[in-house]
């Protein structure tokens, strides 16, 4: 008698653990990717640092040769928010690269670090001696943005140019309806909301239509 007893209690609690299992599963179901990590602290996400980038560096025209070109990135889901510097030369083009660098963390997925962002960076010269010709500078998710990822594809520059401000809408990529870039190189397209344009003589910047020429 006991040990029926005992059967049927062992086979209820069964039934009850698979229950709550399969109950606890649902509800994991439909949580969002942030209640997700909650329970999987430890699951890595890709994050993009920064697309394959090209570019090419002229002075008044002419290829500027053999100069540092230097990437750096900052994203704090990763070594701590370290600055991750890459340096490359021109070549007798002008020409530069970088390739692509993708990483992966834990803090897209962490309530705390979900909306840390990838800071992008890229210049000639060096920034602790004041001497530096800005190419990009952006602030953006984790995720890729093709509209961005086709302008870091074609970074052409003069050391002529002004520093541009950019408002680029980015939503279609599942970004920002206004993402700010910050370039030397003048781009146009539908994309562009507004452009701004710096006053070498007054430091401020002014609004420029993409109908003017640079």
């Amino acid at each position: 008698m006991l040990c029926r007893k005992l059967s049927r209690m062992s086979k209820k609690i069964t039934l009850l653990v698979l229950t709550l299992v399969i109950v606890f599963g649902a509800i994991l179901a439909v949580f969002s990717e942030e209640a997700h990590a909650m329970f999987w602290p430890f699951k890595r996400y890709d994050v993009e640092m920064s697309p394959p980038v090209a570019g090419r560096l002229t002075d008044g025209g002419k290829p500027v040769v053999g100069v540092m070109i230097t990437r750096a990135i900052f994203y704090q889901g990763y070594k701590d928010g370290k600055g991750q510097i890459t340096t490359t030369f021109t070549d007798d083009t002008g020409r530069f690269e970088f390739d692509e660098m993708t990483i992966r963390s834990r803090y897209p997925g962490d309530i705390f670090g979900q909306n840390f962002p990838v800071s992008q960076n890229i210049y000639v010269g060096e920034p602790e001696k004041g001497d530096v010709h800005l190419l990009w500078a952006a602030s953006k998710g984790v995720k890729s943005l093709p509209t961005l990822s086709r302008l870091m594809a074609d970074l052409e520059s003069d050391l002529d140019n002004p520093d541009y401000l950019y408002e680029i809408d980015t939503s279609d990529d599942g970004g920002r309806s206004f993402q700010v870039v910050d370039s030397t190189y003048f781009w146009q397209g539908d994309k562009m909301i507004l452009t701004r344009v710096k006053n070498s003589a007054t430091g401020e910047y002014e609004e420029l239509t993409h109908t003017e020429e640079q």
